[in-house]
C-alpha cells in the first residue's frame, strides 16, 4: 500500500488526518493532499526511546501544545522539536 493510497482509502474511510514518524511520508503524499484538501498529515518528531520515556515526553509535550491537524497541510508536532 503506497502511501498516497494509504490517504485516499483513509479519506474514503471518513478519517480526517493520519499521524506518522515517517520523514518521507509527505513527499510520496502530496499528491493525494492535493486531491484531498480535507485531509490533514501530523509527522510526529519525538525522539525514539524506551516506551516509558516516550510516553512521558509525549505527555509533556500534550500538555503544552496539543496536536492540531490544519485541512491540506503537513503538520509537524510537537513544534519545538520540528525546528
Amino acid at each position: 500500500l503506497s502511501n498516497g493510497v494509504l490517504v485516499q482509502q483513509a479519506c474514503e474511510a471518513g478519517f480526517k488526518a493520519l499521524i506518522t514518524r515517517d520523514k518521507l511520508f509527505i513527499e510520496s503524499a502530496a499528491a493525494a493532499l492535493r486531491r484531498f484538501p480535507e485531509f490533514a498529515i501530523v509527522r510526529l518528531v519525538l525522539h525514539q526511546s524506551q516506551s516509558s520515556k516516550y510516553m512521558r515526553a509525549f505527555s509533556e509535550h500534550w500538555m503544552k501544545s496539543k496536536i492540531q491537524p490544519q485541512a491540506g497541510r503537513l503538520v509537524v508536532w510537537p513544534i519545538t522539536l520540528g525546528k
